[in-house]
């Protein structure tokens, strides 16, 4: 049974999330949706891999969605990056996860968001760095004229520097 935890966010704002899993200490599990969506989309996820492997799973609302506080025109992307990082937080503060053994899964902008955790994070570096210009490209593309806030202006260099 999933259990309704809030986690403290920049600017006073209160995250609506639910645990997943055992009492006792166990892998833990960061799901992080996508823009427009909300954490209900990985509760069956959750409760699958809650109990297929006993890990501890935490979807959340990032501000602006679901049962999270804000407004979501509002909010920027780093806005967004600081609600993950202080979910993954909240995640390793539960007295069941092993701090040593988390997982992070997200699709679409929940997975740029959770590439860049991958950065932010002491316990998950280096898979995001190679992300960020893919992602600038893709929202300069989808958005134009519109700011690219929360992120530095990685060149594109980095890309042909991979091969791709």
């Amino acid at each position: 049974m999933p259990r309704t935890v809030h986690i403290p966010a920049a600017g006073g704002r209160s995250l609506h999330g639910r645990l997943f899993g055992p009492a006792e200490q166990r892998p833990g599990v960061l799901f992080v949706h996508g823009l427009h969506s909300t954490q209900a989309g990985y509760a069956e996820r959750a409760e699958a891999l809650a109990e297929a492997i006993g890990a501890v799973c935490l979807t959340f609302d990032l501000g602006g969605h679901g049962e999270s506080e804000g407004s979501q025109p509002s909010l920027s992307l780093a806005d967004h990056i600081g609600d993950v990082v202080v979910a993954y937080d909240r995640l390793v503060a539960e007295r069941d996860v092993d701090p040593g053994r988390i997982g992070v899964a997200g699709a679409s902008y929940g997975g740029y968001l959770a590439a860049v955790l991958t950065v932010a994070s002491p316990n998950h570096r280096g898979i995001a760095n190679d992300l960020t210009p893919v992602f600038a490209i893709n929202y300069r593309r989808s958005h134009p004229g519109q700011p690219h806030r929360g992120v530095a202006d990685v060149p594109v260099q980095r890309r042909e520097r991979r091969g791709e």
